[in-house]
């Protein structure tokens, strides 16, 4: 996956929200806030862990709470992917 792809990025954190949680994914909401699905701070770092394998870069555990929705997170990601990539 492209470490700029925020669309993609957006649908790899709702399947992992999805499965994490047993909500369907057709049921998770891109702008709900990640509290509101009740994703605890394990969850959480696990996702971060995810994240990280799957784009190949280092992401701060931090990015979740500056960025509480999926929305939010996956253009925080992909912002910085280009940023990095431009660089």
């Amino acid at each position: 996956m492209e470490l700029t792809d925020a669309d993609r990025i957006e649908e790899y954190i709702a399947g992992f929200i999805s499965k994490e949680l047993g909500i369907p994914e057709s049921d998770v909401d891109y702008d709900l806030n990640f509290g509101a699905f009740g994703l605890s701070s394990m969850s959480g770092m696990k996702l971060v862990g995810r994240l990280e394998e799957e784009l190949q870069t280092k992401i701060k555990p931090s990015m979740l709470f500056e960025n509480p929705t999926i929305s939010k997170l996956a253009e925080a990601i992909a912002a910085r992917g280009s940023t990095s990539n431009a660089a």
